[in-house]
């Protein structure tokens, strides 16, 4: 359980010691670069999926008429053993 807990605390500080080594404007430039980089993929996943579940709907999607119920004529005979 403590290599569990050793490595993230190695990686944080690798990520650390390089965040430390870029100077403010590199850190603002940088940040914006990743975020405008997770805005676009979240943007596409979304657009991607919205458009594979249009695409797979118009395919399946069939108008079915709707017909009248035929009515169904009890049999007296049958109904008065039932009595």
């Amino acid at each position: 359980m403590k290599v569990f807990k050793r490595i993230p605390d190695k990686i944080d500080l690798h990520i650390r010691k390089l965040c430390n080594c870029l100077s403010p404007m590199q850190k603002i430039v940088l940040t914006v670069i990743l975020f405008a980089l997770f805005f676009l993929a979240s943007l596409y996943t979304i657009a991607f999926t919205a458009y594979q579940i249009g695409k797979k709907d118009g395919k399946f999607i069939q108008i079915e008429h709707v017909h009248p119920v035929p009515i169904i004529k009890q049999n007296k005979e049958l109904y008065d053993e039932m009595e």
